[in-house]
């Protein structure tokens, strides 16, 4: 019935007069144009291509930005949010960070990149006479972020503020794969928030030393003719020689979804201290840690002897990358040597190691290795489950208040993604994030749950203790191969 409801709220917001502005994906307003043609990144024209083979399924990152400010004798914020200024950062920070100026065209079918001086406009709806604001808020952001994007001739940012209280405003905004990735992002969030914050307190807005497009694009090229790329290459032809075909709980592939199932929870205090320690032990971090579990579940599962999953990386080697805009993000297999004999230790050991490996080699795309390896279809950029750890700070100060960032997406969902991250309060987040094609509500939820008793039991049992007896699978669950 909600998605009834959000299309009904939707036309009423477009009939004239209504007192809300509704975004729509529209073709970006020049006022300036540098002729100037940039090539894409690879991870750009990776985006690209996908893209035009599947036209209405758009590849988003979707953020919306939680932001409670004063109110009430138990107020802990005493500053009101200033809209004005707000607009003014996200404007300023869309420009720096080459979101809102940004437009790909084709010479000879190839793709380029174009930087152009252009309007960015901040939609601002008011949802405050809804009968509640903030579920109408998550109607329309997932209407929002669900509609197909024509790259070459549509805006591939927006962005929007969505009143929902007189003290709380959600600041929304979705930018397509082909000019951001996930690191971006948090360059574009963080400086937004440092541009506001200087200008309610009447200070200089410090200088962005981000890195430009074209410096980003520049790196990209440059990287196929070092040293690096070549022992790149040979790592992973060795690391993944004999590799089998991915497998994954669902037994079968289907096209990537914008539209997913999640089932998400959070760690008990309890877990969480016996991740951390089974962490120290091995000598690895808690993200590692619970991708260890999570192999090790995989492989209970669909008793794998070969368990090979998918990995995101940032790319971005350098402190600089690291503070700059761009697309570099890619993705990278996870092949622990482990069998359901494997111990706790040597899997958490060989987990670690993976890791450690995969951001050593992280540059290598994930289109060269799946074309060296022959793969083709719709999975071709994937190697199983993937595990998603994001553990940066989930907060933004504007100002004196403290925001809360909240992602959407991160793009098209080919199987099954397992995000980790923490919460604003230091929680561990666990979240199954599934294709409904390929898994049903039920599927997922059983899945999610069996696999939290797991990891408590995988961080709680000595760790000499071979896979096969850690607790917490029922064997009458267990997927036959």
């Amino acid at each position: 019935m909600r998605d009834t409801k959000t299309n009904d709220f939707l036309s009423s917001c477009n009939t004239p007069g209504a007192n809300v502005d509704i975004p729509s994906v529209k073709r970006a307003t020049q006022t300036t144009r540098d002729d100037t043609l940039l090539p894409l990144t690879s991870a750009q024209s990776a985006a690209w291509f996908a893209q035009r083979m599947n036209p209405h399924t758009p590849d988003c990152i979707a953020r919306y930005v939680d932001i409670h400010t004063a109110h009430g004798d138990d107020a802990i914020n005493a500053e009101a949010l200033s809209i004005e200024a707000l607009r003014a950062a996200i404007t300023q920070a869309s420009l720096e960070c080459a979101l809102s100026t940004v437009r790909i065209t084709e010479r000879n079918g190839w793709p380029y990149q174009q930087l152009d001086s252009q309007h960015l406009h901040i939609h601002q709806v008011d949802l405050r006479e809804e009968p509640d604001p903030v579920a109408a808020a998550h109607d329309w952001m997932c209407l929002h972020r669900s509609t197909p994007v024509d790259t070459n001739r549509e805006a591939l940012f927006s962005t929007a503020l969505l009143i929902v209280a007189d003290n709380r405003t959600l600041w929304y905004f979705r930018a397509h794969r082909v000019i951001a990735d996930p690191a971006g992002v948090v360059v574009y969030q963080r400086r937004t928030a440092a541009i506001y914050s200087a200008l309610v307190a009447e200070r200089s807005i410090p200088t962005f030393r981000g890195l430009t497009i074209a410096h980003t694009v520049e790196h990209d090229r440059r990287y196929s003719s070092t040293d690096r790329f070549g022992s790149d290459h040979a790592f992973w032809a060795e690391q993944l020689s004999g590799v089998r075909a991915p497998i994954s709980f669902a037994g079968k592939t289907a096209p990537a979804s914008v539209a997913t199932i999640r089932s998400t929870a959070t760690l008990s205090p309890s877990t969480l201290e016996a991740v951390n320690a089974v962490a120290q032990y091995a000598g690895a971090t808690v993200g590692s840690a619970v991708t260890a579990a999570f192999i090790a579940y995989f492989t209970r599962i669909t008793g794998s002897t070969d368990p090979t999953i998918t990995f995101p990386v940032t790319a971005r080697t350098t402190m600089a990358l690291r503070h700059s805009p761009g697309v570099l993000a890619n993705l990278v297999p996870l092949r622990p040597s482990i069998t359901e004999s494997s111990t706790v230790a040597d899997t958490l050991r060989q987990t670690r190691r993976c890791v450690a490996d995969a951001v050593r080699h992280q540059q290598y795309r994930v289109d060269d290795i799946v074309r060296e390896l022959g793969v083709i279809g719709p999975q071709a950029t994937h190697f199983g489950p993937t595990v998603n750890v994001a553990f940066g700070d989930p907060t933004l100060s504007f100002g004196s208040t403290t925001a809360v960032i909240n992602a959407l997406t991160d793009g098209l969902v080919y199987d099954l993604t397992v995000n980790i991250h923490f919460d604003a309060h230091d929680a561990l987040i666990i979240e199954f994030e599934a294709n409904p094609a390929l898994y049903g509500e039920a599927e997922v939820a059983s899945h999610h749950q069996r696999f939290m008793t797991f990891l408590h039991a995988f961080a709680t049992v000595d760790p000499d203790t071979t896979l096969n007896r850690v607790p917490g699978v029922r064997p009458q669950f267990q997927v036959i191969q």
